[in-house]
């Protein structure tokens, strides 16, 4: 890692996000604990992405490569029209 993406975990870490690290590509990212002792030189390190929230228009599923079918929906719009879409980030 670069010595600006150190100072960016470690920021923040400070600022109460939640830092994960991988020592091996097996596991995957794992969150730190707290009070983390961070090793630059034998783990890598990474803010934990927050998962994006969208709504699918139902009537579209069959077409999703359809870009009119993505919503950025208020919470008053037809719920029994749409399906709500969470993104996965491993």
């Amino acid at each position: 890692m670069s010595p600006e993406s150190m100072i960016e975990v470690i920021q923040a870490y400070i600022d109460g996000k939640v830092i994960q690290y991988m020592e091996d590509e097996d596991r995957g990212w794992l969150d730190c604990g707290i009070d983390p002792a961070f090793n630059f030189y034998a783990k890598d390190y990474r803010i934990k992405p927050t998962p994006r929230e969208f709504y699918i228009r139902k009537s579209c599923l069959k077409n999703l490569g359809n870009k009119d079918c993505y919503e950025g929906c208020s919470d008053d719009f037809p719920k029994d029209k749409f399906i709500t879409v969470v993104e996965v980030i491993e």
